[in-house]
């Protein structure tokens, strides 16, 4: 089983000492520049992965050593949670606000390191409602359908992703029958980056992307209990590739996202779209972007973001134009903001005027 942290020292690595053997660092350029709007943090050692924001506009952010932490953008101030610090140094991947009061918060790691958490007293005490079944178990990431029904997914066991389902909004899970279980290809998995590779939709659509030595679609329409799978022409074949997040857009096509995350400038069959999930094509590019970890949707554009670079594309015509050579591991919508989350607990926002302005600005 692969702890991406782990993979993710190899990538600071590279970064540090700039050694990129295999694929020559593309030109930087900005194309339509949006800057950041960084907020400052009391948790400036932590990779955040996980990401959410409720109705009324609170962002709530998870991630390494038990952090889990909401900001009130009205007073400008957060407030910081350990849940399960007295049990295990849990790294808290996922995160989603399903009530006014209710989160829900999964931890990603070998064997006991993955567990379920929940809130429903906005974050002022949590329990422990569901521990990893299987010792050789990886939690990947969770959604809800709505404020009752959601998913849990986990690398494979036995050739098949694992799987655990909710109808009570997060207070008990019930692991899926085996043989309904989505089956694997030797070296497939999924990676645990953005909680953005597993999406579940209004009326129990489900869509997974995975990785590694396949890169593949895996489609649920009802509510997670059976599936079917389906190539893409990802980039995949080593255990850094594959695919890392997925966006649905509102006309009902798929747009995934990913590449290597050893190679952060590589940019080869990284983005790719589907009209129903099932038939997947590259897009076409002039310059594309590399390695990305989360993409999200919204009003009329798709925003992606990597490790080194974040990206903008218009939904009617998908063309990634660089934006900011700054980077992040994770994006939420809220608000009319797009928010994302990284390392050294980096959080920022841009607001829906700004990528309306810049856009408009570089048509001039």
């Amino acid at each position: 089983m692969i702890d991406f942290n782990n993979k993710r020292i190899i990538l600071t690595l590279i970064l540090t000492i700039g050694v990129n053997f295999l694929y020559a660092q593309p030109d930087r350029k900005i194309e339509i520049p949006i800057d950041w709007n960084y907020i400052a943090t009391p948790f400036t050692e932590a990779s955040i992965r996980g990401i959410d924001i409720t109705a009324e506009g609170i962002l709530w952010v998870s991630g390494t050593d038990n952090l889990v932490a909401k900001y009130d953008s009205v007073s400008g101030s957060w407030k910081v949670f350990r849940p399960g610090k007295e049990i295990n140094k849990y790294d808290f991947r996922d995160i989603e606000i399903i009530g006014e009061n209710e989160i829900i918060i999964m931890a990603a790691g070998e064997n006991t390191s993955s567990a379920i958490f929940r809130s429903e007293n906005g974050g002022e005490s949590w329990s422990k409602v569901f521990d990893n079944p299987d010792k050789n178990g990886f939690f990947d990431a969770i959604d809800f359908y709505d404020s009752k029904n959601g998913i849990l997914v986990g690398d494979p066991i036995n050739g098949r992703f694992a799987v655990a389902l909710t109808n009570d909004g997060g207070k008990t899970w019930t692991p899926l029958d085996f043989e309904n279980r989505p089956a694997t290809q030797k070296g497939e998995y999924q990676f645990a980056a953005s909680g953005t590779q597993l999406r579940g939709y209004k009326g129990g659509q489900t869509i997974i992307v995975s990785g590694g030595m396949f890169a593949r679609a895996f489609l649920s329409e009802d509510y997670g209990v059976t599936w079917k799978s389906y190539p893409t022409p990802a980039l995949q074949g080593i255990e850094s590739s594959g695919l890392f997040s997925v966006a649905k857009l509102d006309n009902g096509s798929f747009v995934a996202v990913g590449g290597d995350y050893t190679q952060p400038f590589y940019s080869e069959n990284n983005v790719i779209v589907s009209e129903e999930g099932k038939s997947w094509k590259v897009v076409p590019h002039r310059k594309f972007p590399g390695y990305l970890s989360a993409i999200q949707h919204i009003d009329e554009y798709l925003i992606a973001v990597g490790a080194v670079n974040s990206y903008i594309s218009l939904t009617n015509k998908i063309s990634f134009k660089l934006f900011s050579n700054d980077g992040f591991h994770c994006l939420a919508v809220g608000d009319d903001r797009i928010y994302a989350a990284g390392s050294d607990g980096l959080v920022a926002f841009i607001t829906l005027k700004q990528v309306k302005n810049a856009v408009q600005g570089a048509k001039k």
